[in-house]
């Protein structure tokens, strides 16, 4: 049986947009908000949410590009040989992308080919091509193209140097109080608790915690 600390941390699959986690005794400071996201990205698969570390975890043990290319599109999480409860890479939609159409999908299916990411130096650049290919499709935003990029990147062994702003992301960033002049920002624009996370985790915890950072606003 777990222990109580391990299951307060569960996922709450109400909202589409960015999951959070039920826990009605969440760190009062930032330092321990920042690490309450570090511990919940070790949890074992979820059916109702997978962290960050486990959804592109696949991608980045994947051989398969071309396969991989398809799969970020289709806004899939490939959750890797860590993170898995049984013997196949475990395949779901990101909650993101829940709700975009089929055919703006099958749209950057027929567009965003696995031979125009080739080569591909860094994730800025990797951002920038997927952006240009797929910004004019109807139904497809920011967010979808960053997370795409995030994937494909994973699996490139590529990670942003800086936070990307979006969404959830955004708000969480505004309710810290940081004053947000471009959507791609420095870590060092941060609090130096969340300044320990990757870029792309500072995204994720900014989605996650946005409703609760007002507290800690500089």
């Amino acid at each position: 049986m777990p222990s109580k600390k391990t299951a307060s941390i569960k996922c709450h699959p109400q909202q589409l947009g960015c999951c959070i986690h039920c826990d009605t005794g969440l760190p009062k400071s930032l330092p321990g908000l920042v690490d309450h996201y570090m511990k919940s990205q070790d949890l074992p698969y979820c059916k109702k949410w997978n962290s960050m570390k486990s959804s592109l975890a696949g991608y980045r043990e994947t051989t398969d590009f071309q396969a991989a290319v398809k799969m970020a599109i289709r806004a899939k999480d490939l959750v890797g040989n860590d993170h898995r409860q049984a013997g196949a890479f475990r395949i779901k939609r990101h909650s993101h992308q829940y709700r975009i159409e089929k055919v703006a999908i099958d749209s950057v299916l027929s567009k965003l080919k696995p031979s125009k990411l080739e080569n591909v130096k860094s994730f800025d650049d990797l951002y920038a091509r997927v952006y240009k290919i797929c910004s004019d499709v109807h139904g497809i935003g920011p967010l979808y193209i960053y997370d795409a990029a995030l994937r494909i990147g994973a699996c490139l062994n590529l990670e942003p140097k800086q936070v990307y702003l979006h969404a959830g992301a955004l708000t969480g960033a505004k309710a810290l109080g940081i004053v947000v002049k471009r959507k791609i920002i420095s870590v060092t624009a941060f609090p130096a608790p969340i300044q320990k996370l990757k870029p792309h985790e500072i995204e994720d915890f900014l989605c996650i915690y946005k409703d609760k950072l007002a507290a800690f606003r500089t």
